[in-house]
């Protein structure tokens, strides 16, 4: 997979640690596998990848203006608006035409959650904090993921409610991060 690497090319200047990679490099094929649509995950990166390495550099920045509180989990909210509105434009990877009109929404919701947590690792905001709590990265991720089910399904019905159901010009209609 290439989008993690030619992210942190170009936007990142400090080395990740291997594990940390490792663990983002897991999160890209988790990714990968869960895409069964007509065009291939690989596609979707190609062709959404700016926009989703938009998104990773505008949260970092969003991130990086807060000073350490529990502040850092409501950016999560903010992706999870963008990331319903990405997810929407990649259907043609996520989605099979064999699949129920509720199992593609539902198909849209869990990619959308593992994108979500993937942007969030990306980014690793609570790198250096909470050290010491026992299976720290296993509780980030459930708080992560549970938070972005709401995002997106908020996100979903906000623009479904508003009519907004094809996207033409940019993937990304309703900005919720700076």
């Amino acid at each position: 997979m290439g989008f993690l690497k030619s992210y942190l090319d170009k936007h990142r200047l400090e080395v990740m640690p291997d594990k940390h990679q490792k663990n983002l490099d897991n999160l890209e094929k988790k990714l990968e596998e869960k895409a069964k649509g007509k065009k291939s995950f690989e596609d979707a990166l190609k062709d959404y990848g700016p926009e989703i390495a938009g998104l990773v550099e505008r949260a970092s920045n969003a991130f990086s203006n807060i000073s350490f509180s529990f502040q850092k989990f409501r950016v999560v909210i903010g992706i999870g608006v963008e990331v319903y509105q990405l997810v929407d434009k990649m259907s043609d990877s996520i989605l099979s035409d064999s699949m129920t009109v509720v199992e593609k929404e539902s198909a849209k919701l869990d990619f959308g959650k593992d994108l979500t947590y993937f942007i969030w690792m990306t980014i690793d905001p609570l790198k250096g904090y909470f050290k010491w709590v026992p299976f720290k990265k296993s509780i980030e991720k459930l708080i992560v993921k549970w938070l972005a089910g709401y995002a997106l399904e908020t996100a979903a019905d906000l623009l479904k409610s508003r009519g907004v159901t094809v996207f033409t010009e940019s993937a990304i209609t309703v900005r919720a991060l700076p």
